[in-house]
């Protein structure tokens, strides 16, 4: 059961320079919220996470507004693009290494997430050689 707080760490409806400070905790109570069974501890935890995500965006907001990009859009969406893949690449490995789930897949299934997993690093390479062409 999720928990009732992961609701507020929602950050898409945020301007950029709040984004900036309020996804990267979004992320991480997401992945908390996967992995951790549910218990007053956990609840706590994200209760915390939370109080700590809204003093950073109040921080943020007196922050100077970042100068407007100087990637094009479509430039921007790959930069977007890369950052994304890198965190999923970051919760799959962390899953084939460190989750008791892993071993008790049948062999098959652990062999295809990790072939999955190098194609995602490809990807990332790929992606980090796009931008540094930019």
């Amino acid at each position: 059961m999720a928990s009732t707080t992961i609701k507020y760490f929602a950050h898409a409806h945020l301007p950029a320079k709040l984004q900036a400070v309020s996804k990267p905790v979004g992320l991480l109570a997401e992945l908390l919220e996967k992995q951790l069974p549910d218990g007053p501890e956990k609840s706590a935890g994200m209760r915390k996470l939370l109080e700590a995500k809204d003093c950073f965006v109040r921080v943020a907001l007196d922050m100077p507004e970042p100068p407007a990009s100087k990637l094009a859009p479509h430039q921007q969406r790959v930069l977007d693009e890369k950052m994304e893949r890198d965190q999923e690449i970051t919760r799959l490995d962390t899953f084939i290494r460190e989750n008791a789930a892993f071993p008790a897949l049948p062999a098959d299934e652990q062999a295809r997430l990790r072939r999955q997993l190098d194609v995602m690093h490809e990807l990332s390479t790929i992606l980090g050689e796009r931008i540094a062409n930019f």
